[in-house]
């Protein structure tokens, strides 16, 4: 039976702030599989993505740790779902920032689905570089090889394709997908919709919130 996770990718600065980047995934084992716990989740996604979202973070930062959290039905009384972390502690292998970019100021990946509805669009912030050497004339990134916004698309192009665990009929496979809280409420059988397309946005986009370590 498949079943949807949360997954957040936490970035620790120097300073002691917390950038997280989070998006869904949809496990759907094979026949003879039981699917995957929390913590086989953060398992699969490290060896799955580990490598191209690090590349995102700033050299004076560290990705710290994965955390899978199980959707469930959390407005109904009584209802909890499992939820792990990984440590995975590596230093980020972007250039060290030079200040001139805030820390609110990301890129933004956007992914589409199939569903040609509000509650089917999403996508995900990367962590801010932090530097304005990326950035062009007019304000866009640039798009170079090596920079950000290509190694931003190249995330995205590695969440974008499902990932195959295990073998012999006893392993499934994880895909990216947008989650709709508002569908699951509502009691609808499509609550998640499976990405089909990921971009970088040109420019760069203001977080909203931000959340700071103690």
């Amino acid at each position: 039976m498949a079943k949807t996770w949360r997954v957040s990718f936490e970035v620790l600065g120097t300073a002691g702030d917390l950038e997280v980047s989070t998006f869904h995934v949809v496990d759907r084992p094979d026949t003879l599989g039981g699917g995957l716990s929390a913590g086989g989740v953060c398992d699969v996604v490290d060896t799955w993505l580990t490598t191209p979202f690090h590349n995102l973070v700033p050299a004076d930062s560290t990705f710290q740790r994965i955390v899978a959290s199980e959707d469930v039905e959390f407005w109904i009384p009584g209802t909890s779902g499992s939820a792990a972390e990984k440590v995975v502690s590596v230093t980020g292998t972007l250039g060290p920032p030079d200040g001139k970019l805030p820390r609110e100021c990301t890129l933004w990946g956007k992914a589409s689905t199939d569903t040609a509805k509000r509650y089917a669009r999403g996508g995900l912030h990367a962590p801010s570089p932090r530097s304005s050497t990326y950035l062009q004339a007019g304000g866009v990134w640039n798009q170079s090889a090596g920079q950000p916004y290509a190694l931003f698309q190249t995330f995205l192009n590695t969440l974008k394709t499902a990932h195959t665990y295990g073998s012999g009929g006893t392993g499934g496979t994880l895909s990216w997908v947008i989650y709709s809280i508002a569908q699951r409420k509502r009691g609808a059988d499509n609550f998640y919709f499976d990405v089909q397309a990921a971009t970088v946005a040109p420019r760069p986009r203001w977080l909203r919130t931000r959340t700071s370590t103690p």
